[in-house]
């Protein structure tokens, strides 16, 4: 066991228990800022040590272990940078769990002793790659903002204030975020798709064929524009985009799930 694995293994520890202690800090008055504080340390803690891992993967070429590992670091620090600059202490309520199951199922399928090889410009592959992954990261970061925005607004639909989360940003502002990180995602998706394509059509050493992960892809891909659509198009209301969120991210669990492993 080197350094690696054992930065992996305290770092899937502090995002677990940094998960308990936010959701115990969610429904707790007398202790919730020493739960939150508690929560944010451990949060950071596990944040940079899976960005130590991430580093070294890449580092040694292992593309199907980098991906995951690449994918649970950017959500992190993007989850840390809301917390810091738009004060949004409750975003780790979500994110954290999420992380933790990502992990889980990383390491449960990802066979870290086996490198991808290919042929072609490994820029190419590198930033397909990183594309895909910014892409999957802002899916996920789009659904907790979606949770924000429909909590804090039914809090205050019901008048009930007390119960508002801990966050700076009124309903506008969240609603800008949850499109920002829905645009961002589309973006950074396609472009990850159109360079996978790019590859596997003239680098790739075996043939192209549809597996699950295109299949995956292309089902994320198409959440993103049609709700795009939804919203720009037909001027649905947020509350609506929001729930077409929560479907999105669906397609992401399902692919962690059950279609990553071929």
């Amino acid at each position: 066991m080197n350094s690696s694995h054992l930065a992996i293994i305290a770092s899937l520890a502090s995002f677990a228990l940094a998960s308990g202690f936010y959701l115990h800090a969610f429904s707790s008055e007398r202790f919730k800022v020493a739960l939150n504080r508690t929560a944010y340390g451990l949060f950071i803690f596990a944040t940079f040590l899976m960005t130590h891992v991430s580093v070294n993967s890449m580092s040694q070429g292992i593309h199907n272990v980098t991906s995951g590992f690449l994918l649970i670091t950017v959500v992190a620090w993007i989850t840390l940078l809301a917390q810091m600059f738009f004060k949004i202490q409750t975003a780790g309520t979500f994110i954290s769990p999420i992380i933790t199951l990502i992990t889980l199922v990383h390491l449960l399928t990802a066979n870290a002793n086996h490198a991808d090889v290919s042929e072609g410009p490994q820029g190419l592959l590198a930033f397909h790659i990183y594309s895909s992954v910014a892409g999957q990261a802002f899916a996920i970061l789009a659904m907790a903002m979606a949770i924000l925005l429909l909590v804090q607004q039914r809090a205050m639909k019901k008048k009930q204030l007390h119960r508002l989360l801990g966050s700076t940003l009124s309903l506008n502002a969240l609603e800008r975020a949850l499109m920002t990180c829905i645009w961002a995602g589309f973006i950074f998706l396609s472009t990850g798709l159109v360079l996978g394509a790019i590859h596997t059509q003239f680098y790739a050493n075996s043939p192209s064929q549809m597996n699950s992960k295109v299949v995956w892809a292309l089902l994320v891909w198409t959440w993103y524009l049609l709700t795009l659509i939804t919203k720009n198009v037909f001027k649905a209301p947020i509350k609506r985009v929001a729930v077409m969120t929560f479907i999105g991210f669906g397609f992401m669990a399902f692919g962690f799930f059950g279609l990553l492993t071929d």
